[in-house]
């Protein structure tokens, strides 16, 4: 009888309000590409697209002009194979680079807009992999290009031509995986397979800064301008310092810190709050791919996939690729099918960094429990946001309708915040639920939170 009585108590709750703005939500771009993205930087309509599968030899790049209505493949001279990497020069926007995994070249370069390649890695030596370029930076004020190079030959180097290049780590032992060039400073940023490093003289030397990070592949780092802050994506989370990269700390929950964040990092430059990451596919639905978005500076995340496709399984992430001018997001998604097929797309997400959505905002020391699901009726996925005001054990529990429990979200020890938590209308052994109406439980202690959900799918 106590579960029947919880039961009708909160059967009289409300759903969320359905005036609640509505979220931005992802919609298809390129169907069937996959791979690097870059947008010029004069002309947001004109959108690069390199797609090669691991395997394929010779690729090309898709380039549209109208922004995605049309798309238009150039090969002639293509060489890069699996494309990791595109540069624009700002400068001039008709001269691109594409650094890529090949045994045939480390680095193309296009002066006509893509229309044609040309060989452009003098300097670079392949070892019994080929080439291995993951990853291409500009310094713009100091008219500096840089590559990172894997390999038994490679290391980060330079050009002042996009050409000719020069090793700069030939003594240094880390494979580059990201560059970052800290544009005011010219400071340079490499993320490796051992931590991040750091040079303050146009990587003649380098500096190991890797104190705290517990996990040794960092995939991408991303610096804040006229700011220390730094952010690195890593194989189990993301990482935050503040002091210029000397002391890292986890800004995870226990999602985020089991997953493997190569797919991409993007800190907008208009809110700096906000932070995207692309995680790789687990296959485990309790720790879901996808992207994940904070809105808070790392504080707190969710799973961001509205208007992706559900896919049951499982979502895999490889490029990201932020146009600040037009305040759009570009994502390759890989999307792993029931069958066991994948597809893969590119996908936009408009208004990525937005104000105008009206989720409610806790105090987090406030003397109450908090608990709000977005979006609610549950179309496939739901966030859970949730507020606690101190220290103890924390649980989310799922029930039926009868007060059967169906899942379990969360029990561990939190501390004061705020926090979010993605649901994919899914019960402890994966399962989809059926429609109809479900409770979620918050629990701290001896105080209890409860809403009522309805599942419509």
């Amino acid at each position: 009888m106590r579960e029947y009585s919880f039961v009708a108590v909160v059967l009289l709750f409300s759903c969320a309000n359905p005036n609640q703005a509505q979220e931005p939500r992802w919609e298809l771009f390129a169907r069937g590409l996959y791979g690097a993205i870059a947008v010029d930087p004069t002309n947001s309509d004109i959108v690069y697209i390199s797609f090669a599968p691991r395997g394929v030899p010779l690729g090309g790049m898709w380039k549209t002009t109208d922004g995605g209505q049309n798309w238009k493949q150039y090969k002639e001279g293509w060489l890069a194979g699996t494309a990791r990497d595109i540069l624009i020069d700002p400068t001039n926007p008709n001269v691109v680079l594409v650094g890529g995994e090949s045994l045939a070249a480390g680095i193309i370069k296009s002066v006509d807009g893509g229309q044609t390649w040309f060989r452009a890695d003098t300097g670079l030596v392949p070892d019994h992999h080929g080439y291995m370029v993951w990853s291409l930076a500009l310094d713009n004020q100091r008219r500096i290009f840089y590559a990172g190079h894997q390999g038994i030959f490679g290391g980060v180097f330079h050009s002042s031509d996009g050409v000719h290049w020069q090793n700069l780590t030939p003594s240094y032992p880390f494979d580059p995986l990201d560059l970052t060039v800290d544009k005011g400073t010219g400071v340079l940023y490499a993320a490796s397979f051992s931590g991040v490093w750091k040079s303050m003289n146009s990587g003649s030397t380098w500096v190991h800064i890797s104190n705290g990070l517990r996990i040794g592949t960092i995939w991408h780092v991303v610096k804040l301008k006229q700011s220390n802050t730094l952010y690195a994506a890593t194989a189990r989370g993301i990482y935050k310092t503040l002091d210029g990269g000397n002391n890292w700390f986890s800004v995870n929950d226990s999602v985020t810190s089991k997953l493997s964040f190569w797919g991409g990092l993007i800190v907008a430059e208009k809110d700096t709050n906000t932070i995207y990451a692309g995680a790789e596919a687990t296959l485990n639905p309790a720790q879901p791919g996808g992207i994940y978005l904070s809105r808070n500076s790392g504080d707190s995340w969710a799973l961001y996939n509205f208007g992706l496709p559900d896919t049951v399984l499982d979502l895999h992430v490889t490029n990201l690729f932020f146009d600040n001018r037009t305040n759009i997001l570009y994502a390759s998604v890989g999307s792993i099918l029931r069958n066991g097929r994948s597809e893969v797309h590119v996908y936009r997400l408009r208004n990525a960094v937005t104000t105008a959505v009206r989720e409610p905002r806790y105090a987090p020391y406030s003397a109450q429990l908090t608990l709000y699901s977005y979006p609610n009726p549950v179309n496939k996925q739901t966030t859970f946001i949730f507020s606690v005001y101190k220290k103890g054990r924390v649980q989310l529990r799922l029930f039926n309708i009868l007060g059967k429990e169906v899942m379990t979200l969360l029990d561990e020890q939190r501390g004061p915040g705020e926090y979010r938590i993605p649901w994919g209308g899914i019960n402890a052994a994966g399962k989809r639920l059926s429609s109809g109406i479900y409770l979620a439980k918050l629990q701290l202690g001896n105080e209890v939170k409860t809403i009522k959900l309805l599942l419509t799918q």
